[in-house]
């Protein structure tokens, strides 16, 4: 989706202005490792600045939702987000990061020892996470999370991408051609996860779940 706004954007008659802004996930990642300031703030301050200047006419990266952004911005800025399927999501991240060839969150243990590591447990409940403004569970984090996604202008799934390039046409009047730019390094990988494995991902997976499946119904 990322490369489709990109393509959307770019002007052939001034190839060396690139009126968008994408996230950098390493630079942020060491900045934060350096300055000690959490990732997910430091995300917020690029994602403001970005948001602040205007020649950036898209924005793109894994900022977990702002509450500052949405207050400063919206009316004149259209919100989207994608999910996917939690226990796909928690699996393809896995091999993904396994396999890849760098070493920015690179995992290097087999997939058992990752489904009971303090990393697999947070990456199971990202959503909860990234749509309130806690990284732990409180009361009311659940509801504050629904909340927080219906001020989202456009919502997709990874399941069904062509329902969310709809959405979009309509709503910016523009054809848009979607490439598939991004493949994970481990061929059929799901071939590889056992049913005992998948059994514990998607009880670790069970809060994402529900998210995902209430927010599936509020969309239809």
């Amino acid at each position: 989706m990322r490369q489709a706004l990109q393509d959307l954007y770019f002007n052939p008659r001034r190839p060396r202005r690139k009126p968008w802004y994408v996230l950098n996930s390493h630079t942020t990642a060491e900045v934060s490792a350096i300055t000690g300031v959490k990732l997910y703030k430091l995300r917020e301050q690029q994602l403001l600045l970005a948001m602040a200047d205007a020649k950036n006419k898209m924005i793109a990266g894994h900022f977990r939702y702002s509450r500052l952004a949405y207050e400063h911005y919206r009316g004149n800025t259209l919100f989207m987000t994608i999910l996917r399927d939690p226990v796909s999501r928690f699996i393809s991240e896995y091999f993904y990061n396994r396999y890849k060839h760098n070493d920015h969150f690179r995992i290097k243990c087999d997939l058992d020892n990752y489904i009971n590591s303090e990393i697999a447990l947070r990456q199971s409940q990202l959503y909860l996470s990234w749509f309130t403004d806690t990284q732990s569970k409180s009361v009311g984090q659940y509801q504050q999370a629904i909340s927080n996604i219906n001020n989202i202008d456009i919502i997709g799934t990874v399941e069904d991408m062509p329902r969310l390039v709809k959405a979009l046409e309509q709503r910016l009047d523009r054809k848009i051609s979607m490439p598939i730019v991004r493949k994970n390094p481990r061929n059929h990988y799901q071939q590889e996860v056992s049913a005992v494995q998948r059994k514990k991902i998607e009880v670790m997976c069970a809060d994402d779940i529900n998210f995902y499946n209430d927010v599936c119904r509020l969309m239809n």
